[in-house]
Order: C-alpha cells, then sequence, then structure tokens
C-alpha cells in the first residue's frame, strides 16, 4: 500500500514538468518551422556540374580563389574549398587529410542541426503520452466518487497534452526528414567538388614543380 501511494505521489509530482516540457518542445518545434522556412527559401541548387566543368577545363588557375567566392555555393561549402586552396602547398597527403576533415566537420555540423528537430520527433509522443496517463488517475478516481467536474478537467488536460506532444512531433519530424533529403544532397555533391578541387591542386602544384625542375 505504501509503494503504490509512493508511486502515485511519483506519478502526480511529473505532471507539471512534463507539461512545461510539452511547452518547450511546442515553442522549440516552431522555432524550428521558423528556421527551416527560411532556410528552404534561401536554399538554392548547388551547380556542381559548372563547377567541375570550370575545375577540369581550368586555365586561370589564379582566379581559382575569386570564382569560388561567387560562385553559388552555401557559405560553408565555399570555405571548405577556400581553405584547401589556401593550403594548396602542403604535402598531397596532408592535403588530401584536409580535405576529409573538412567535410567530416561539415557532416557533424548538419548532424547537430538534425538533433534538435529529431529529438523532438522522438520525445514528443512520449512525453505526451505521460501527460495523458498522469491526469487520468485522478480522474478516474473523480468519477469513482461522482465529481464529473474533475473528470472532465482530468480529461480535458489528458488530451491537450496528447494535441501538444503529437502536434510538436510531427512537426519536427517532417523538418528532420526534409532536411535529411538536403543535407545528404549537399554533402554528396560537396564531397565530389572536394575530392576534384583537391585533385585539380595536386596537378597544378606538380606543374608548377615540373616547370621549376
Amino acid at each position: 500500500m505504501i509503494l503504490s501511494k509512493t508511486l502515485h505521489w511519483i506519478s502526480q509530482s511529473l505532471l507539471i514538468p512534463v507539461i512545461i516540457s510539452l511547452w518547450i518542445f511546442l515553442l522549440w518545434s516552431l522555432v524550428e518551422l521558423g528556421s527551416f522556412i527560411v532556410e528552404s527559401i534561401r536554399r538554392k541548387k548547388i551547380p556542381a556540374d559548372r563547377l567541375i566543368t570550370y575545375f577540369k577545363d581550368m586555365s586561370d588557375f589564379d582566379a581559382l580563389e575569386k570564382f569560388i567566392e561567387e560562385s553559388k555555393l552555401p557559405r560553408n561549402g565555399k570555405q571548405i574549398l577556400i581553405k584547401l586552396y589556401q593550403n594548396k602547398d602542403i604535402p598531397e597527403t596532408s592535403l588530401i587529410a584536409l580535405k576529409k576533415k573538412l567535410i567530416e566537420a561539415e557532416e557533424i555540423r548538419a548532424t547537430k542541426v538534425l538533433e534538435k528537430t529529431d529529438i523532438i520527433a522522438k520525445l514528443g509522443p512520449l512525453v505526451g503520452l505521460m501527460g495523458t496517463l498522469i491526469p487520468l488517475g485522478p480522474g478516474l478516481m473523480a468519477m469513482a466518487n461522482g465529481d464529473m467536474k474533475l473528470l472532465a478537467e482530468s480529461v480535458s488536460v489528458a488530451f491537450d497534452n496528447t494535441v501538444v506532444g503529437m502536434g510538436a512531433a510531427g512537426i519536427s519530424s517532417v523538418i528532420s526528414k526534409v532536411r535529411r533529403r538536403w543535407y545528404e544532397e549537399y554533402l554528396s555533391t560537396i564531397d565530389e567538388i572536394a575530392n576534384l578541387f583537391t585533385e585539380v591542386l595536386i596537378n597544378e602544384k606538380e606543374k608548377q614543380y615540373n616547370i621549376k625542375a
């Protein structure tokens, strides 16, 4: 009896933290929705074919950095190529290692962005379910005592928590799926461009070395 009363007290004491968590999830998902809309408006498809063709047919190596700056690559993608260009004189193995490190850093950045909405998408329904079940205990007791007003209030709170939890999770799930597709396309393209760009830098350095020799 004591154990059951203790569990009841613990479960009821969780109601306020659960409601606060649901508010945080809802506000967080709305903020991410706004960020997602802005990102979708600003997002541009990377002109990979044009960049790759330019790198292959490049004649003015000194204008390469300016070309990268003027390209339609995202800011982080430009920074990757510029850092490779600025370190073009380091040994070949080091340049390749730098390229891998920069790509990995970009993958980590994308993962961190996705983590926010992934957490809400997974925990939203769970916390919403907790917010549904916790008020039902007092509601059932109220029904047994004939207190229909308290029962109605408990059921109303339970339904509200469910709706908020599922709503926040639904918004975050859609954002995560669309962003994951965007980032996979972006990382695949920028990796292809970085690989070719690294080869161009290595070949150009070999040409300059042969000329000097």
